[in-house]
C-alpha cells in the first residue's frame, strides 16, 4: 500500500538503531509478539456501538453477543477496505493495486 514519505521517515528513525530482519515487527508487545491491544480496542468499539454481528463465538468460547469478541472485526480488514475503495473510486487499476498490496498473484488481489 502507498505509505506517506513522512511516515516512512518516522519509522526509519524509530527503528534506526536496531538490527532488523524481514520478520521484525514495528510495534511488538513486551515479549516481541504482535501487539493485540489495537485489535481488542477495535472489537471493543464495535461491541459498544452495536456493530458486531452477535452470532460468532471465539476460539476460546467467548460469545460476540456478550462482549468485544466479534470475528468480523480485525485490523487486516482495513487493508481489504483500502483495496475495495480504491477500485470502486477508480483511484487505480487492479494491477497497480496488486503491486500496492504486495500480492504475488492477481487472484489474491481480486479476492
Amino acid at each position: 500500500m502507498p505509505v506517506p514519505e513522512s511516515l516512512i521517515a518516522a519509522l526509519k528513525k524509530f527503528k534506526g538503531s536496531k538490527k532488523l530482519n524481514a520478520g521484525t515487527l514495528v510495534f511488538p508487545n513486551e515479549s516481541g509478539r504482535p501487539d493485540k491491544r489495537q485489535e481488542f480496542e477495535l472489537k471493543r468499539i464495535a461491541f459498544q456501538t452495536k456493530m458486531n454481528c452477535c452470532h460468532c463465538i471465539s476460539r476460546h468460547g467467548n460469545k460476540c453477543s456478550e462482549g468485544p469478541y466479534c470475528s468480523n472485526f480485525f485490523l487486516h480488514k482495513f487493508g481489504h477496505t483500502f483495496a475495495t475503495r480504491n477500485l470502486q473510486d477508480h483511484v487505480c487499476d487492479i494491477k497497480t493495486l496488486q503491486n500496492w498490496m504486495g500480492h504475488k498473484d492477481l487472484a489474491s488481489t481480486m479476492v
